[in-house]
C-alpha cells in the first residue's frame, strides 16, 4: 500500500468516526468544561462557606485557611476541577484524549474526597464521600453526553471507591469499640445508596443519549447532517450542513408539506432540477436534491461568507462607478448561461445579488434564488399557475404585471437596470406604499434621474445604458444578457475595480456588513427596507391595494 492510499484510508477514516461519533469534539470539550467548571466553583465555594460560617473556634479567617485540616478537602477538589477546566480551555485535545479526561477526572473526584477521609485530613467522612459520589456522577450523567454503558462503567468504579472509604471508616471505629453494633447493616444501607445512584445515572445517561441519537437522526437528510438553522425564506428553512466525507461548506434547504401543497413542492423540485444545470461561477451552485421517505424535499447550496447588496448598501454607502459595473457583468454573466438553458430569473433585486470571499477573491458575484424560475424551453405544464404577478414589485418590468405569461429574458434586463440604479441612488427605480401603486409606478412613472439622486459628476455613458435597461418598452433594452456584456466591455476598459480595490473595501466595511451567520440562500427574504418576492393573482389587486410592502 503506498503513502497516498495509506493517508486517503486515514482520512476517510477520520471521516466516518466523526460521523458515527456520539458528540464532536469540540461539542464534547465544551460539556467537560462545564463540568469542570461547575465542580471547581462548588468546591470552592463550599471551602469559603466552610471557612465563614463552620468551625469558628475564635482564630481569625487567616489562621482558618492555613488550616489544613479543614480546608484541604474543598480546596484540592477545586484544584483538581480547576486544571480539568484549563485543560479543556485552552488546549485543543482530540476526542480519545478527551474521553480519557472524562473518566479519569470524574474518578478522581470521588478518590480525592475518599483519600482525605482515609488519611484523617479535612472535613471528609464516610458519609460525606457517598453523597458526593452521588452527587457527582449524577451531575455528570446530565451535563455530558455520554452512552448508559460508559457511564455505569465511570459511575461504577467511584461507587466501589466510596464503598471502600466507608468499609474502611467503619472499621477503623469499630477497632476502637466506639460501635458495638454488626458492621453488615450500615455497609449494606450505603452499598444500596451508591448502587441507586449508579442506577440513576446510568438511567440518565441512557435517555440523554437516545434522545440526542433521535435528533441526530432526525437532522440527517440524505448525506448531510444539518448543524444549525441560519434562517427561514417564503417557503421552508435553511441549515448550516455538513457533508458526510466532504468537509466543503453547505448549506441546505429544506421544505415540507407544511410549507405547501404537494403541487407547490413537486413545481418547486422542477425548478431545482432546472436550475442545477446551472454551472456558472457567478451563479450559487446547487451540489444535490432529494426527497426523505417522510417526504421532505430539501437541496444543498454552497454557503457563502459575504453579504447581499441589500445589505452592503444600507450598511456603508452607495457604489463607484466602477463598483457597479462589477457587478453588472458578473450578473449578466450569469443570466447569460441561465438564458442559453432557457430560464428566465424573474426575482433579480439586490437581495438575491451576493458579494462573498471565494477562492482568494474578494466581492466575487453570486446570483441566488431562482425559486421563481420560468423554463422557457419545458414541455411540461408551466411552473407556475398562467397569469399570476411574480416577482418584488420594485423590479417588476411593465410587461410582467401586464402580460405574466409572455414574459421573456428581457424582464431579468429591466431588473437589472434597476439594481444599478439603487447601487448609484441608494433607493429603487419605484418608491411606493402600497403593492398597487408601486405596480402601477412601474408601468406608467419613469423614475427620478440618477443625477438628481447622486452627488459629483456620473459617466454619462453607465447613465443612458441604466436608462435603457430600465426603458418601459422591451424593445428599447439589450436584447440579449450577452448583448449587455458587449455593451459593459468599453465602459469596464475606462472603469476598472481592482481586486485591491475590492479587498481594501472589504478591509474597512467588512465588519459592519458581513453577516455573522452568512445565510445567501433565503429566497423570498426581505431586505432591510421591507423589499419582498410577491406571488398576485391580477384579479386580487383591487384587495391588494391597501396592501403595504412589508406586509
Amino acid at each position: 500500500m503506498t503513502k497516498n492510499e495509506r493517508q486517503l484510508g486515514a482520512a476517510i477514516r477520520e471521516a466516518q468516526a466523526s460521523l458515527v461519533a456520539d458528540v464532536s469534539p469540540a461539542f464534547l470539550a465544551e460539556r467537560l468544561r462545564f463540568y469542570f467548571g461547575m465542580c471547581a466553583v462548588l468546591a470552592f465555594a463550599a471551602g469559603i462557606a466552610f471557612l465563614a460560617f463552620g468551625f469558628n473556634d475564635g482564630r481569625d479567617w487567616v489562621q482558618r485557611v492555613l488550616d489544613t485540616e479543614l480546608t484541604l478537602t474543598p480546596w484540592s477538589t477545586a484544584w483538581l476541577m480547576g486544571l480539568g477546566w484549563a485543560l479543556t480551555r485552552w488546549l485543543a485535545l482530540s476526542r480519545p484524549l478527551l474521553l480519557g479526561l472524562d473518566a479519569v477526572l470524574s474518578l478522581a473526584l470521588t478518590a480525592n474526597v475518599a483519600l482525605n477521609a482515609v488519611l484523617g485530613r479535612g472535613i471528609a467522612n464516610g458519609l460525606l464521600v457517598v453523597l458526593f459520589m452521588m452527587m457527582t456522577q449524577l451531575f455528570r450523567a446530565v451535563a455530558i453526553p455520554s452512552s448508559g454503558y460508559r457511564t455505569g462503567l465511570i459511575a461504577g468504579c467511584a461507587g466501589v471507591i466510596a464503598f471502600c472509604s466507608v468499609w474502611r471508616e467503619e472499621l477503623v471505629w469499630r477497632s476502637v469499640g466506639i460501635f458495638s453494633r454488626e458492621p453488615v447493616l450500615p455497609l449494606v444501607s450505603f452499598g444500596a445508596w451508591i448502587v441507586s445512584a449508579v442506577a440513576i445515572a446510568v438511567t440518565a445517561s441512557h435517555v440523554i443519549y437516545g434522545l440526542r441519537r433521535e435528533i441526530d437522526r432526525a437532522r440527517k437528510l440524505g448525506q448531510y447532517t444539518l448543524i444549525e438553522k441560519i434562517g427561514r425564506g417564503g417557503m421552508g428553512q435553511v441549515f448550516r450542513a455538513r457533508h458526510a466525507m466532504l468537509r466543503r461548506p453547505t448549506a441546505v434547504k429544506i421544505l415540507t408539506r407544511a410549507d405547501g401543497d404537494e403541487e407547490a413542492l413537486s413545481r418547486f423540485e422542477r425548478e431545482v432540477q432546472a436550475t442545477s444545470m446551472l454551472t456558472h461561477p457567478n451563479t450559487i451552485a446547487i451540489y444535490d436534491f432529494g426527497r426523505t421517505p417522510e417526504g421532505i424535499f430539501y437541496y444543498a447550496m454552497e454557503h457563502l461568507d459575504g453579504a447581499n447588496l441589500q445589505e452592503v448598501v444600507e450598511r456603508s454607502d452607495v457604489f463607484c462607478e466602477a463598483r457597479v459595473l462589477h457587478v453588472l457583468e458578473g450578473v449578466a454573466a450569469s443570466l447569460a448561461e441561465a438564458h442559453a438553458s432557457g430560464l428566465v430569473h424573474r426575482d433579480v433585486k439586490p437581495a438575491n445579488i451576493f458579494l462573498c470571499h471565494q477562492g482568494g477573491r474578494d466581492d466575487v458575484v453570486k446570483v441566488l434564488d431562482f425559486g421563481l424560475v420560468k423554463d422557457q424551453r419545458s414541455e411540461n405544464a408551466p411552473l407556475r399557475p398562467a397569469g399570476m404577478i411574480l416577482g418584488t414589485p420594485e423590479y417588476l418590468a411593465p410587461e410582467a404585471i401586464m402580460n405574466p405569461s409572455g414574459v421573456d429574458y428581457r424582464v431579468d434586463l429591466y431588473a437589472l437596470g434597476g439594481v444599478a440604479y439603487f447601487l448609484l441612488t441608494g433607493r429603487a427605480p419605484v418608491v411606493a406604499e402600497t403593492i398597487s401603486e408601486a405596480l402601477r409606478m412601474q408601468i406608467e412613472v419613469e423614475p427620478p434621474p440618477i443625477e438628481d439622486l447622486r452627488e459629483g459628476a456620473i459617466d454619462p455613458e453607465l447613465v443612458e445604458l441604466i436608462e435603457d435597461l430600465l426603458a418601459k418598452e422591451p424593445s428599447r433594452r439589450p436584447k440579449t444578457a450577452n448583448e449587455l456584456l458587449d455593451l459593459l466591455e468599453p465602459l469596464m476598459q475606462r472603469l476598472t475595480w481592482s481586486g485591491r480595490a475590492a479587498t481594501e473595501w472589504w478591509d474597512e466595511w467588512g465588519i459592519k456588513v458581513r453577516r455573522k451567520r452568512p445565510d445567501p440562500l433565503l429566497p423570498n427574504s426581505p431586505g432591510a427596507s421591507g423589499f419582498q418576492t410577491l406571488e398576485i393573482d391580477p384579479t386580487e389587486l383591487q384587495a391588494t391595494s391597501r396592501r403595504p410592502f412589508s406586509s
